[in-house]
């Protein structure tokens, strides 16, 4: 019995270790990287040039200044820049809706057509619809609804908010304070809304090339969820019985061994 307990113990140790290769975000493969030259570019990824695109039920945050006297500004006078800060008022109800049509109704102007756009294509079109009321305009908008949600083996589950519109999922990972020892960071899954269709789709952290991937990128409202390895099963139900276990035997051994002397 004592001559099996050192192998036990060895292969429970050895059971609950994670290997380095599966925990390393974006790795190379091991060979190439013993003939790296230090200081000098490796490798290059073609990154998709992502510019997320507004839809209807985004809210948006527009400020607009000018050079026009207050007593003129109808911007001013109405307070409407829309996610004023500095209010105590929640952003989301102080911002600008976009509407089931793609339009956002701004005072004066009326509505101003901005779905499928860029924010940068976005404000260029509010721009251009308050340059003939206002004198030398000048407008700045944010996405204030790119909310995402990360549950599993993180250091922090939640919903998140960002005004980035874009956002990698490395960067959602890093807020939420990293993966534990135990995700599975090679089969991590994304849950997206795509109009009336929802997508699941499955990334490999592990893998550098993930930055050429569609996923790398996230969209408002993305679900991201981390699976444990099996080596969490194992460590935190199977090596506690065993190791219980071990302990009933040892007992019951030295219990003989004083009953038999």
């Amino acid at each position: 019995m004592y001559r099996l307990l050192p192998v036990l113990l060895f292969v429970l140790l050895f059971a609950q270790c994670v290997p380095v290769r599966k925990q390393t975000y974006l790795q190379e493969r091991s060979p190439e990287l013993k003939h790296y030259p230090k200081d000098t570019v490796v490798k290059s990824l073609l990154v998709e040039d992502y510019e997320y695109a507004l839809q209807p039920g985004d809210i948006l945050s527009v400020r607009i200044s000018s050079l026009t006297p207050e007593e003129y500004d109808f911007f001013r006078q109405a307070g409407s820049t829309g996610g004023a800060s500095g209010t105590g008022q929640d952003p989301l109800l102080t911002g600008y809706l976009i509407e089931p049509d793609g339009t956002i109704q701004l005072p004066v102007v009326g509505a101003i057509p901005v779905a499928g756009m860029s924010l940068q294509a976005a404000r260029q079109q509010i721009l251009k619809a308050v340059d003939g009321y206002l004198k030398s305009p000048t407008v700045n908008i944010k996405l204030l609804n790119f909310n995402f949600t990360i549950l599993g083996e993180v250091g922090s589950q939640g919903t998140f908010t960002t005004f980035n519109p874009k956002y990698s999922i490395m960067e959602a990972v890093g807020n939420a304070g990293g993966l534990s020892e135990f995700a599975d960071r090679a089969n991590v899954k994304i849950v997206r809304r795509n109009g009336e269709r929802v997508d699941i789709a499955f990334v490999d952290l592990l893998d550098d090339n993930l930055i050429e991937s569609p996923y790398y990128y996230l969209k408002p409202n993305d679900l991201i969820v981390v699976r444990p390895l099996q080596a969490k099963t194992f460590s935190t139900f199977t090596s506690r019985n065993i190791t219980f276990g071990i302990g009933i035997l040892s007992a019951l051994t030295l219990l003989f061994i004083r009953l038999g002397n």
